[in-house]
């Protein structure tokens, strides 16, 4: 049972370093459907409407992507920040 739960943790931390990966799959995949919708259209305009719309939703995860990175490092920073006036507070009480 542990190595299962050991396991299931290896798993998860996988998926969690390869997130862009899978944004970026899921995005390919998306344009791939659209240029076969695009492609099975025969008038034009709705080929070119298809690719639009399609081009937009492919975008979302990777943007997704880098919005999510974005906040995490804005958090991150904010917690380091907070760690070094920590520390200089309590070395002027040590000094005093």
């Amino acid at each position: 049972m542990m190595s299962l739960i050991i396991k299931f943790k290896k798993v998860i931390e996988t998926l969690r370093k390869s997130t862009f990966l899978a944004s970026f799959l899921i995005s390919v995949s998306i344009g791939l459907i659209d240029i076969g919708i695009a492609c099975y259209l025969k008038n034009q305009q709705l080929a070119q409407v298809a690719y639009w719309i399609g081009g937009g939703i492919a975008i979302l995860p990777i943007v997704g992507y880098i919005l999510y990175q974005a906040r995490k490092s804005e958090g991150n920073m904010n917690m380091d920040e907070l760690k070094q006036l920590s520390y200089k507070k309590n070395n002027k009480n040590i000094k005093l």
